[in-house]
């Protein structure tokens, strides 16, 4: 098994106010690191997981 480093934004219910930029999205930043055989299966669980509400992907192996 290898370690994954999941990255992705979900739609949000409500909106949120990035203190940096001063703008306003719908979208929520999520990461979460994921056990499995290969980065094509993370990219998959995360997809089940949110059904459909997922945007922008990006999986990064990790050392170890």
């Amino acid at each position: 098994m290898k370690f994954y480093k999941v990255d992705w934004k979900i739609f949000s219910g409500h909106v949120i106010h990035d203190p940096v930029s001063g703008d306003y999205d719908h979208q929520e930043n999520r990461s979460v690191v994921v056990t499995c055989e290969s980065a094509e299966q993370a990219k998959r669980l995360v997809k089940q997981a949110y059904a459909g509400d997922v945007i922008g992907i990006k999986v990064k192996r990790l050392e170890g």
